[in-house]
């Protein structure tokens, strides 16, 4: 082997070149026009599950205010209700106002069961509640006069206030809910 060679040839380490000091900021500029996008996706990942566990809230507030009802109200109570069609009923605390001019004797057991639901979802109001009655054709063993109806309880114009978009002018401000509604059949 030639001496020469070896010598000629240099110990010491290549010069390598750095991926970083080619870059010359490219990355940043990257993540600088990535970083707002997936801080508004994963606020509005937050935004959605807030809403959705406001909506469950009121769900729960629904079954209870429905069960409720139901156990409250005997069909000596819907005396006054039509037996031949469905009455729709909207309900405040001074009293529930039937359609078809029915009405209802012992409205008053119904405020303990809407301040349940008031506990469980705060913003529930009674302007959100309606009650519809609907005859079943059954009623109870002792009384062919009586009615026993299924009653559906409607929480309409529910909606979710956005509290992470909300520093978004004009972005998402509301989330409207649809007509929840939960039926029972009254007991005899």
């Amino acid at each position: 082997m030639n001496k020469h060679l070896l010598h000629c040839k240099s110990t010491s380490p290549v010069p390598r070149r750095s991926i970083w000091r080619n870059q010359k900021g490219e990355a940043a500029v990257s993540f600088g026009l990535v970083l707002p996008v997936l801080l508004l996706l994963s606020f509005g990942i937050l935004e959605f599950a807030l809403a959705l566990m406001d909506r469950q809230q009121a769900s729960e507030a629904l079954r209870i205010f429905t069960r409720s009802v139901a156990i409250s109200l005997s069909s000596e109570d819907l005396s006054g209700i039509s037996s031949d069609s469905s009455t729709t009923c909207s309900y405040t605390f001074l009293a529930v106002e039937c359609s078809n001019g029915s009405s209802i004797s012992r409205w008053t057991n119904l405020i303990s069961g809407f301040n349940e639901a008031q506990a469980i979802f705060p913003r529930l109001t009674t302007s959100n509640v309606v009650l519809i009655f609907e005859p079943t054709g059954l009623s109870p063993d002792e009384d062919d006069d009586a009615i026993m109806a299924l009653v559906t309880v409607q929480f309409q114009n529910l909606s979710y206030e956005a509290k992470v978009f909300s520093f978004y002018n004009g972005l998402i401000e509301k989330i409207l809910f649809p007509t929840i509604s939960n039926s029972l059949v009254l007991g005899g």
